[in-house]
């Protein structure tokens, strides 16, 4: 896939199209309005809107999940809209009527530069997007991104990992669904897909990534072990078997619950640390703010560091997980949610006190 729209030389999207059958040339186009000139209701005129290209990400095509990689892809594209045609390649976006122009943006995320913090964000920030598109068949969500994934590991010769990648793991475990009071998450029909992937949810996400360039010694999540075995070609076909060995600090931790003013809701922390430092995200109920009967059910918790970094502020992001069993050379745990720590530096960048006893860990995710 990554060579036939990367490849192609124009791409032409029927951007409004709500089906297959529609068509580029829809049968209506927005109505003319009327615009008065400021200040003097006599004179007015009859015109038809004006070119928006940020409508664009807004029409049905773009909401697509098989979509998304067909136009991030592709190097110019024609987009049949229901004003009117737009024009998008690397260095122009061009409206028919001239009216909107870009130059050199592009409306989806494009990654020339790929050193270690732009390869993260700019990743992070594609599967944010991607989380939220829509599939006919929801088994489809992991093929359909194996353009995206095949050109991102040409360019940066790093190793894809369920929609993730082994050279920055401790970084994209962080990932969290956000919150939706109109929808529940809900787990991918996918066979084989482990708790540990953003993946193995419907829902969107984004990522609690701590932010700063300095980070102290041994403390960050070492990948031991990380291995995914496809029953055909990667990425494309169904899920054998996968497995994640890591290396990091576990400690089990009590949960504080904070009543949330206003509402019968309670939030999650750990330690002494108020809601405005500390927020814990729960994956089966997809938020930080939780019922007192969904709270009362977590009273410890193991909490897995992932990453520290500071520069104002120390941060630090860590997973919930649950231990299942112990295994022939691991103990075994799923995850069960996320976490996140902000608290003022104050100096030297240095570990908050509830992990600094914490034990390195050897310990299989599943």
């Amino acid at each position: 896939m990554a060579g036939v729209f990367g490849g192609s030389d124009l791409t032409i999207a029927a951007a409004d199209s709500y089906n297959s059958h529609v068509g580029l040339f829809l049968d209506s186009i927005a109505p003319p309005s009327i615009h008065f000139k400021e200040n003097d209701s006599s004179l007015s005129m009859v015109r038809f809107p004006l070119a928006d290209f940020d409508r664009l990400a807004l029409t049905c095509l773009n909401g697509r999940g098989w979509v998304f990689q067909e136009l991030l892809l592709s190097k110019r594209k024609v987009y049949f809209a229901q004003d009117q045609l737009y024009w998008h390649c690397q260095s122009l976006g061009i409206s028919e009527d001239n009216s909107s122009r870009w130059l050199g943006k592009r409306l989806l995320p494009q990654f020339s530069t790929l050193h270690t913090d732009n390869f993260r964000t700019g990743w992070h920030l594609l599967v944010q997007s991607y989380s939220q598109k829509l599939f006919t068949y929801q088994k489809d969500k992991v093929a359909a991104m194996a353009g995206i994934i095949k050109w991102y590991q040409d360019e940066s010769q790093q190793t894809p990992v369920l929609g993730m990648w082994k050279e920055s793991l401790m970084h994209d475990l962080a990932w969290v669904l956000t919150h939706d009071f109109n929808a529940s998450p809900k787990k991918s029909p996918i066979p084989g897909l482990p708790s540990w992937t953003w993946l193995h949810w419907d829902y969107r996400v984004t990522f609690w990534t701590p932010k700063g360039a300095h980070q102290q010694e041994g403390v960050d999540l070492q990948v031991l072990d990380c291995t995914v075995t496809w029953i055909g070609e990667a990425i494309t076909s169904g899920i054998k078997a996968s497995r994640l060995r890591v290396k990091g600090l576990l400690k089990r931790l009590e949960l504080k619950h904070e009543i949330w003013a206003g509402c019968d809701q309670v939030r999650l922390m750990v330690g002494d640390y108020s809601s405005n430092h500390c927020h814990i995200c729960v994956d089966e109920l997809g938020t930080h703010m939780l019922t007192n009967n969904d709270a009362s059910r977590f009273l410890w918790a193991d909490c897995l560091l992932l990453s520290c970094r500071g520069e104002t502020q120390c941060e630090l992001s860590f997973l919930l997980v649950e231990h299942l069993f112990d295994g022939e050379e691991y103990p075994v745990y799923r995850r069960i949610g996320i976490g996140k720590l902000e608290i003022e530096k104050g100096g030297e960048l240095h570990l908050p006190s509830i992990f600094l006893d914490a034990e390195p860990t050897n310990l299989e995710l599943v």
